[in-house]
């Protein structure tokens, strides 16, 4: 996968899944590398099992739609890329790795509060 910089990246528009730590992640992630809300990405805040028809009216014929872990309850727009690691997509790497490697994004260094225990996990992507 070629990587991309900020002046050579497609108009991308990436539909942010159902809300779970994963997802609020990747929304971080994708903000930090310049991927503005409303511009660049799209979330709907919507429940775990969201589907792409929940975005169906941002479909155009000049973008990429990047759906991220999406239900194709409808026929995807002709630009389109699904990244998800779920039932059929099981075998692929985790959405937040996907998207890691798909945008040559820079990893962030995380700090989560669970259970009042505090977790810094850094993501290691070899070829970034």
């Amino acid at each position: 996968m070629p990587k991309l910089t900020n002046m050579d990246r497609p108009d991308y528009l990436f539909l942010i899944g159902g809300a779970d730590l994963e997802m609020l992640t990747i929304r971080q992630l994708l903000t930090a590398n310049g991927f503005a809300e409303g511009e660049k990405m799209a979330d709907r805040h919507l429940q775990w099992g969201a589907k792409l028809s929940d975005y169906q009216d941002l479909f155009n014929g000049k973008q990429i739609f990047v759906g991220i872990e999406l239900t194709e309850d409808i026929t995807p727009p002709l630009h389109y890329l699904a990244i998800d690691h779920h039932n059929v997509n099981s075998n692929k790497r985790s959405s937040l790795e996907q998207v890691i490697e798909f945008n040559s994004v820079k990893p962030l260094q995380l700090l989560i509060i669970n259970g009042g225990m505090n977790l810094k996990i850094k993501y290691l992507i070899k070829h970034i």
